[in-house]
């Protein structure tokens, strides 16, 4: 990841510039785990009794809950609150479970379909976010 070396923060543009911006500093982005160690170890916590269907099931649920959890901390800030980005982070990290029990009980590696949505991200906008690319794209590009 690189910090600008002075002025406003952007993390968007922060994650996509190069690393040899002048005036950036480079900091290690060596992820500490990869998305399919992730999911092996997120596993051990997968109930075991529960067949495809049902860990499918239990899955969409949990998305969902944990997406309504991360929402219901943004809409606390409309009403004075601070955004709790610890409590954020844990609600997104339990979204991302429910994600590799999904992958799990279809037999999909989450490592896997990552690499997909970048393939599918990299074909769509293949200079970056492009609104024109955005309104106008292929019809079978879903």
């Amino acid at each position: 990841m690189i910090f600008p070396a002075n002025g406003p923060v952007n993390p968007i543009q922060v994650i996509y510039d190069t690393m040899n911006q002048p005036g950036a500093v480079r900091v290690d982005t060596t992820p500490d785990i990869t998305m399919n160690e992730y999911q092996r170890l997120a596993a051990r916590t997968i109930r075991t009794d529960m067949g495809n269907i049902a860990m499918t099931n239990h899955a969409l649920h949990g998305m969902v809950s944990e997406v309504g959890e991360l929402h219901g901390l943004h809409q606390k800030v409309y009403q004075g609150h601070t955004l709790d980005e610890e409590h954020a982070k844990k609600e997104l990290g339990d979204a991302l479970w429910f994600i590799a029990e999904y992958c799990t009980a279809h037999g999909w590696n989450l490592g896997d379909i990552g690499q997909l949505n970048i393939d599918k991200l990299k074909a769509r906008y293949p200079e970056g976010f492009s609104e024109e690319r955005s309104l106008h794209r292929a019809d079978n590009d879903v």
